[in-house]
């Protein structure tokens, strides 16, 4: 897998990832908020995996927090970090405990791109980044956030269901953990909080995204991953993204 490692850092970053390329695991001294402008990446933290698709929203990261990218498709990646002297999210407290997904406005969108410029000075970078801060200032969305267990049990059958999210079972994922299905439900619930059907559920998402960015149908795509049709497939991608299936696909860029 190609890797793009982290370089000096600057205020304004990101660029072109192509599909399998990688960022190594950092961190900052400054809260920081990436975003894919276009087709999918997992960002990923020690405690979960976010998959972000260019759905109009980004991950907000609390300085400190060891994270790492991997691009799906074609993505071209902004971020941004945040220094701590400047007014924004991360000077409210409750913004720091945790990565927080955020909604990508247009108008955020069309700030991000300004602060590219290279003859920008000071005191316009200034202005531009207090409206950054209240675009940021929104509330979370909900995301599609997989656990990264610790437990050798569960990570077992986190990697039988990453491999197979369609077909996967409880009795499979018991199979893969070691454990009893009765145990893995408890496992499941008492380490990550979800139930199992939930925990699925989620990797499925995972997987339709990639579908979706590749050109497959909504309906092929929803029977690929499980759903036993296209309207339980739309409901759950509606929940987890905030948009339909369709209205995504629409938004990627060729």
């Amino acid at each position: 897998m190609p890797r793009i490692r982290q370089g000096r850092q600057s205020r304004i970053g990101g660029g072109e990832l192509l599909r399998g390329d990688a960022i190594d695991w950092h961190e900052h001294p400054f809260d920081q908020f990436v975003y894919p402008a276009g087709g999918v990446i997992s960002a990923l933290t020690e405690a979960q995996t976010y998959v972000l698709p260019s759905a109009g929203r980004g991950l907000y990261l609390p300085a400190g927090v060891r994270h790492a990218h991997r691009a799906h498709r074609r993505t071209r990646l902004h971020t941004l970090l945040l220094p701590t002297d400047h007014p924004h999210p991360g000077a409210d407290p409750r913004r720091l405990d945790r990565p927080r997904v955020l909604p990508v406005s247009p108008l955020l969108r069309e700030l991000l791109a300004a602060l590219r410029a290279p003859d920008l000075g000071d005191e316009r970078r200034d202005r531009l980044l207090a409206v950054v801060a209240d675009e940021l200032a929104g509330d979370p969305l909900p995301t599609l956030a997989l656990p990264r267990p610790t437990d050798p049990r569960l990570a077992a059958a986190a990697d039988a269901l990453a491999a197979d999210p369609a077909g996967a079972t409880l009795a499979s994922l018991a199979t893969a953990a070691a454990v009893s299905a009765r145990t893995l439900t408890r496992l499941v619930a008492d380490r990550l909080g979800l139930t199992v059907p939930y925990w699925r559920s989620q990797y499925r998402l995972a997987a339709s995204l990639l579908l979706l960015t590749d050109g497959v149908t909504v309906t092929d795509t929803a029977h690929r991953c499980g759903w036993r049709n296209a309207s339980a497939y739309i409901a759950a991608f509606r929940a987890a993204f905030g948009t339909t299936p369709a209205t995504y696909q629409r938004t990627l860029h060729p």
